[in-house]
């Protein structure tokens, strides 16, 4: 039984795919087996993957017609054929750090549901933040301002426990983003134990941002990212990047909440302690400085 298994779903993407299979081919835990999970997609998909697929076994194509909505009941039927301790998700225009996977499947030694930390790049170049943490009640309900946090490529899960849920994946409400959908269900099982990582681990390109570019124009912008990925130096330059993007957003959200009960701003606050000084002007600095490219 393989430690993994990785899920890539697709649909319009094309030759994007291959920067997603690299990724999940160059990861440090190397004991899966990734799934691309078609859903409609064009015969270029099938031929990049088939070409993967012949020099890496580990890898397997599910070709299907354009389904419901955004095709979850296809990767709900892939996951019946999964074999891997925990399953990662991961979108077809995302990139993970190599040791995604590795760190997910620490988390999931004692969880059944985690959530990782990536950064998001906006296609002017600068990265935001979209901090979620599962320990705290704000960030788990679907009734609250913030919500469940988290796109595709952080959510991750042991298979035992996807196997306990009442429906697995299903076409979500119109208003409601897929990977919301699922995440809440798992969310609102009894006894769900869901757990955070604190490391980046991966970058995000929103889709709904980049609607004026093509598709070369996206490969183009995932390849120079991939290439910062792949050396040491500005990997660990971005990692630092996403966790000043994010320590921003968890901050706003904690001045939100502090605002609604009538306190103090958290931010402001924090100022006031003398040892916390030095790091908020460290944080302020880092926010202003260029990602690596």
């Amino acid at each position: 039984m393989p430690e993994a298994t990785v899920l890539i779903p697709t649909f319009d993407h094309g030759p994007l795919i291959r920067h997603a299979l690299a990724a999940a081919q160059g990861q440090t835990e190397r004991d899966l087996e990734i799934f691309v999970v078609g859903d409609g997609a064009p015969a270029i998909t099938r031929e990049i993957v088939e070409r993967a697929a012949a020099d890496d076994p580990r890898i397997r194509y599910f070709e299907n017609p354009k389904g419901e909505r955004h095709g979850e009941r296809h990767r709900h039927r892939a996951l019946r054929e999964a074999t891997g301790r925990v399953v990662c998700y991961l979108s077809d225009d995302d990139l993970w750090f190599p040791d995604h996977v590795a760190t997910m499947t620490e988390l999931l030694t004692e969880a059944d549901f985690a959530g990782g930390l990536q950064g998001w790049f906006h296609p002017d170049g600068w990265i935001y933040g979209q901090a979620c943490d599962l320990s705290l009640r704000q960030y788990r309900s679907p009734r609250t301002k913030l919500g469940i946090k988290m796109g595709l490529s952080t959510g991750a899960h042991t298979l035992a426990f996807y196997r306990r849920l009442p429906e697995g994946w299903r076409p979500a409400p119109p208003d409601v983003f897929t990977d919301q959908y699922m995440w809440r269900q798992i969310l609102a099982t009894p006894g769900c134990r869901a757990v955070s990582s604190f490391r980046p681990t991966g970058i995000g390109f929103s889709s709904t941002l980049r609607t004026h570019m093509s598709l070369e124009e996206r490969g183009r912008e995932i390849e120079r990212w991939a290439a910062a990925i792949a050396d040491p130096v500005r990997l660990q330059r971005l990692r630092e990047e996403i966790l000043v993007a994010n320590l921003r957003d968890a901050t706003r959200d904690a001045n939100y909440y502090a605002e609604r009960r009538g306190l103090r701003p958290v931010a402001a606050a924090l100022r006031r302690q003398p040892q916390l000084r030095r790091f908020f002007r460290w944080l302020r600095g880092r926010g202003r400085t260029p990602p690596a490219r």
